[in-house]
């Protein structure tokens, strides 16, 4: 699982979103995004246990990548812990801005 294709794709999913948002004025868009952040800091955050889990079906890594993942492991859970907090602002209240914005 490669973390920088996760972090471009939920980042391009919000952006996106909330260009639509802002065009058709519907604002559910944008706070549906934050349910695909919400999901994408599930999988970051738990990097670790699904690599642990394929090690344990025969998928081995040489010693010499071991540290590199190890490094990996953790800047996706830090990741996933900041996308877990932004998306679950968003998914909870970024309908909200309709309200903000239409003023």
């Amino acid at each position: 699982m490669n973390t920088r294709i996760l972090v471009i794709l939920a980042y391009t999913v919000m952006v996106i979103s909330f260009i639509v948002s802002f065009v058709t004025c519907d604002f559910s868009w944008f706070a549906r995004s934050g349910s695909f952040m919400t999901a994408v800091a599930v999988l970051l955050s738990s990097r670790a246990a699904i690599r642990q889990a394929g090690i344990a079906n025969g998928f081995r890594n040489e010693p010499s990548d071991l540290e590199k993942e190890l490094s990996e492991d953790r800047n996706a859970f830090s990741f996933g812990f900041s996308f877990l907090a932004v998306g679950a602002l968003i998914w909870g209240y970024g309908d909200l801005l309709n309200i903000c914005l239409s003023r």
